[in-house]
């Protein structure tokens, strides 16, 4: 959710995010994943059928992203 990301986030770890439909950069949605939990090589399982809602931190774009759009990613 939106108002779950952070505004600042780990550099050097993974997350689930979105590429973002305003400005094309990615941005974290859910995490940081634990990566003793979901190794990297490792499919993961999201507990959502529907899509996340997402703010992007660089443009602020606000738009609901499918499953088929989350993507495992680290943040710029």
């Amino acid at each position: 959710m939106a108002s779950d990301t952070p505004e600042y986030v780990e550099p050097a770890k993974e997350y689930l995010g979105a590429i973002c439909r305003n400005c094309q950069r990615f941005f974290p949605i859910v995490g940081p994943l634990d990566p003793a939990q979901v190794p990297i090589d490792k499919p993961i399982k999201v507990g959502s059928r529907g899509p996340l809602k997402g703010e992007c931190p660089h443009c602020k774009h606000q738009a609901e992203y499918p499953m088929a759009e989350i993507r495992r990613g680290r943040a710029p």
